[in-house]
This record gives structure tokens, sequence and C-alpha cells, in this order.
């Protein structure tokens, strides 16, 4: 269980990561749904979703092997989604309080883009210059 959580705790960060840095605001609907799919399908494998009448019916016939797979895939999915909701959240928090898209990492980008651009074309280091066509 410590390895689910573990790897749903570094894909939602890799989800945040890349959602700061590219102030794209779709990665944050994309890890609230992975998060928002792990979690149904936890509460699929719990029964949340039926009768108690039918819920009974379904685990009084099954084994306790079955019945401890079916708790083990309920948790190992639960485990997996948590991680990503709170990722989503802290996103949708970002996003609000800066009132637009996370402009850090576009920044960032820019700003090591712009040095590439000037030093690739800034008159002493461009390759196309020389001095008497100045």
């Amino acid at each position: 269980m410590k390895r689910i959580f573990f790897a749903g705790f570094l894909s939602a960060f890799l989800f945040f990561l890349a959602g700061w840095l590219t102030g794209e605001e779709v990665l944050t609907f994309i890890c609230g749904g992975v998060g928002f799919a792990a979690l149904f399908i936890s509460g699929l494998f719990s029964g949340a979703f039926i009768s108690g009448s039918q819920f009974r019916a379904n685990t009084s016939t099954e084994t306790k092997e079955e019945r401890k797979k079916r708790t083990r895939l309920m948790s190992a999915f639960a485990l997996a989604g948590a991680p990503h909701f709170a990722a989503a959240i802290i996103l949708t928090m970002f996003f609000k309080r800066s009132g637009k898209s996370l402009t850090i990492g576009k920044k960032i980008i820019n700003l090591y883009r712009f040095k590439i651009w000037r030093s690739l074309f800034h008159k002493k280091k461009c390759p196309f210059h020389t001095p008497e066509s100045s």
C-alpha cells in the first residue's frame, strides 16, 4: 500500500510541478479528473453506489479471499486518488489567488529563452555580423 500511495503522490507531484511551471489550468482539470476517477473506482469496489440489500446479497456469496482482494483494491484506488485531489485543490487555489494563469514558471522559461536569443543574435556574438557591415 505504501508503494501505491507513493506512486500516486509522485504522479500528483509531477502534475503539480507541470501545472505550476507552465501555468496551464488544464493540468488542474486532468489531475482532478484522475483523482475523481480513482475515487469513483474505489467507491465501486466498496459498494457505495448500490442499495444495502444488494450489497448484502453480493457480499454473502463472496469468500474471505475475495473480500480481502476487493478491500485491497478499494484502498489502493483511494490511496492513489487522494494525492491527485490534493494537488488539484492546491493548483486551483494558486490559479484563483493570482487572478490569472501562473506566471512564475512562464517568466523563468521566457527569461531563459531571452538569454538564449540574446546570446545568439547579439552583435558581439552573432556569427553573421561582421565589423565592416556596421
